[in-house]
């Protein structure tokens, strides 16, 4: 993948973001791990960034959850 990024079935150390519309119970446990926090972005936040031809800034319209100690950085 361009510009580092990789494709994981299970979050390894360096993950940082989830592409998902929906959460089930598998994510909601990544959701709550102690020490870990992971930025859970829906699949039309990647298309619009192709179509913008640029990463564009994460707002709420774009996050399935918002990050518990980092709402106020999306708002």
């Amino acid at each position: 993948m361009l510009h580092s990024g990789t494709v994981v079935q299970n979050p390894i150390p360096s993950t940082q973001y989830i592409v998902t519309d929906t959460i089930d119970f598998k994510l909601r446990a990544y959701q709550t791990q102690k020490g870990r926090r992971y930025t859970f972005i829906r699949p039309n936040y990647i298309m619009n960034c192709v179509k913008a031809n640029k990463i564009l800034r994460l707002s709420p319209l774009y996050l399935t959850v918002l990050p518990v100690g980092n709402a106020k950085y999306y708002m």
